[in-house]
Order: structure tokens, then C-alpha cells, then sequence
């Protein structure tokens, strides 16, 4: 942009003085900040699938980890009837 074509926008700004410069400067703010809202809700959308998602995550870990438990008990239990049974 050269000085020749900002020239009208400066012209068309001070037409309103301070007043409508800060109307502005508000309008701008506003819409700055329902994009910032909108980024939040969006933000918090996803926070919130992914805590479920952990959760879900975490419950199958510890179904798996008790699972193995009883497997481990299951296989030692066997393995020592076997040796006691070997032993006679």
C-alpha cells in the first residue's frame, strides 16, 4: 500500500474523531473475542473426550493387569500342584 491509497482510510477515521476511533477499537475487540470464546468452547470440547477417552483407556489397563494377576495365580498354583505331583 502506498501513502497515496491510505490517505482516504485516514480521512474516512479522523471523520470520527476519538469517539468513533474507540468505537472501533471496541467493535474489534468484540469480535476478537467471540473468536477467542468460540477457540475455548472448542478447546474444552476436546478436553473433555479426551479425559473420557483415558478413562477408558485406564479401565481396560487395570481389567487387563487383573486378568494377568489371575493368570499368574492360576499358572503358579498349577505349576506347584505339578511338582508336588512329580515329587511322589
Amino acid at each position: 500500500m502506498d501513502a497515496n491509497s491510505t490517505a482516504p482510510i485516514l480521512d474516512y477515521l479522523m471523520n470520527f474523531g476519538a469517539a468513533g476511533l474507540m468505537g472501533m477499537m471496541w467493535l474489534f475487540e468484540r469480535r476478537n473475542s467471540v473468536k477467542r470464546d468460540t477457540q475455548l468452547d472448542e478447546a474444552q470440547t476436546r478436553i473433555l473426550a479426551d479425559k473420557l477417552q483415558v478413562e477408558a483407556l485406564m479401565t481396560l489397563v487395570r481389567q487387563n493387569t487383573e486378568a494377568l494377576t489371575r493368570l499368574d495365580t492360576f499358572l503358579r498354583t498349577g505349576a506347584l500342584l505339578a511338582s508336588k505331583a512329580g515329587a511322589q
